[in-house]
């Protein structure tokens, strides 16, 4: 995507060069994954009525709340089957 970045790290070094381009791009994926991930989280409750209501308690959420494990159910087992 970026035409320049071989020569970019052709600059800096082969080995410092590439490992230097790594940090700042990992660093930038788990920005942006962080930044998504409590985007959504925020706004998931307002594209869906769950029943019963979500609350604050991490323990209640996920797969212990029926609509949030029916969601999170991979799509190839049924959720409603408990074998």
């Amino acid at each position: 995507m970026e035409p320049a970045l071989p020569a970019m790290i052709r600059d800096m070094g082969d080995t410092s060069g590439s490992s230097n381009v790594v940090k700042h791009l990992n660093r930038g994926r788990r920005a942006i994954l962080h930044e998504h991930a409590n985007s959504i989280g925020e706004l998931i409750g307002s594209w869906y009525t769950f029943s019963p209501a979500l609350t604050a308690s991490k323990a209640t959420r996920g797969f212990p709340h029926p609509d949030c494990g029916r969601l999170l159910c991979p799509a190839m087992y049924n959720w409603d089957d408990m074998s």
